[in-house]
């Protein structure tokens, strides 16, 4: 069944490619890295709609302005196809796009590096199984589930970022946890 998640989810990326397209304007280095970060992230998935229910009126019509989506409708529109990410992750990923499709014009050969881990051992194995058979090569592995994947892109619109999608979407899909990305050309 995940391997039919993971398969449904990487044809969803080709729709996502062009979603992906329209990203935000924000300078980029060479090498680009972004970080999940565990406190950020469930600060921004706190679920308030417990609130409201036991908050008194005021409450109740200040609240519905904080709850007012803070992400874009591309934002959430992603955020469906890849329901095992943040929302804040997306909205990161995809203020780099603009900087990706300046920095790695299409028809230019990079690498993506994919730094992972995992706390239960058959997650990892499971997760080694499928980027194999997508032409990952790991290139680190600690001794305690950290890994390094990597893989060559020839780049096309939209498809660096579907890459970072579609591999952190799965790690977070068998209970693990995406550190970072980087890119650098070849």
């Amino acid at each position: 069944m995940k391997k039919g998640l993971l398969f449904g989810l990487l044809a969803a990326a080709g729709g996502a490619a062009y979603l992906l397209s329209k990203a935000a304007n924000k300078k980029e280095e060479e090498k680009t890295i972004i970080t999940l970060s565990n406190d950020e992230d469930e600060s921004t998935t706190q679920p308030q709609e417990e609130k409201p229910a036991e908050a008194e009126p005021e409450t109740l019509e200040e609240e519905p302005a904080e709850e007012e989506p803070q992400y874009s409708r591309e934002v959430q529109e992603i955020n469906l196809m890849y329901p095992y990410l943040k929302p804040a992750f997306i909205s990161a990923c995809l203020k780099e796009q603009l900087d990706f499709d300046q920095n790695y014009p299409e028809g230019s050969l990079i690498t993506i590096y994919h730094d992972i881990s995992f706390p239960a051992v058959e997650d990892l194995i499971t997760f080694v199984r499928i980027i194999k058979e997508h032409d990952y090569q790991i290139n680190e592995a600690d001794g305690d589930q950290s890994l390094t994947i990597s893989k060559d892109l020839l780049v096309e619109k939209g498809k660096i970022l579907s890459d970072i999608l579609n591999v952190s979407n799965q790690v977070c899909c068998l209970n693990g946890q995406y550190h970072a990305y980087r890119l650098e050309s070849k």
